[in-house]
């Protein structure tokens, strides 16, 4: 279904201030109700902290755009193998609230999230509730770790290598483990219910 994120209050691990806004790329899947979606999901959040400097969780709060795009089956004895398969968008505004690792700084964080939703997927199954466009809501608790990042392309305190040819090699995995988990609730329309998760990149 996503390090640069946002950090109000550096800690002594970083050199210099985050910045103030997260960006998470994610994909995954949901099932229920005779639906499954399969999606990637793009954020775009600014973001704060609050606490003292000297705490090692601090709470943060974030607010900004949440867009996916994919596709969705649906169990329809009118398709295929009994299910109908159509592309599917979702847009709308998400709020996250959760607590910050290293003083506020983001290096990692867990959260809540909400974000009302509008739903458009295609109309070749009626039993698809967001056929032609419906409200929906999404729901997610998660898990990012933008410190990976910083391990990768930060200054040479932060990085785990030195730049040395033979950190090519632990970037490289570092690069390709996703730091960005989440677990996921989704309604459509009111009456269909989802469940799955997702996994990605914090940024």
């Amino acid at each position: 279904m996503a390090g640069m994120a946002c950090a109000l209050a550096p800690g002594p691990a970083l050199a210099d201030p985050v910045r103030p806004f997260q960006m998470d790329l994610a994909f995954g899947a949901r099932a229920g109700s005779g639906v499954r979606v399969f999606e990637g999901r793009l954020f775009l959040g600014w973001c704060g902290s609050t606490g003292p400097d000297s705490a090692s969780w601090v709470p943060y709060f974030s607010a900004g755009l949440s867009a996916s795009a994919g596709s969705t089956d649906v169990d329809d004895r009118r398709g295929f193998d009994g299910e109908v398969r159509v592309a599917r968008y979702a847009l709308g505004p998400e709020l996250r609230a959760g607590f910050a690792g290293e003083s506020g700084t983001m290096n990692h964080y867990v959260y809540l999230a909400v974000a009302p939703v509008y739903l458009f997927a295609g109309t070749l199954s009626d039993r698809l509730p967001e056929a032609g466009g419906a409200l929906g809501v999404r729901a997610a608790l998660g898990l990012g770790l933008p410190v990976k990042w910083r391990m990768i392309f930060g200054s040479r305190d932060e990085r785990l290598c030195d730049g040395k040819d033979d950190c090519l090699l632990v970037d490289a995995m570092l690069f390709l483990v996703p730091n960005h988990v989440e677990v996921a609730y989704e309604n459509a329309a009111g009456s269909s219910h989802r469940l799955g998760g997702a996994v990605g990149y914090s940024f």
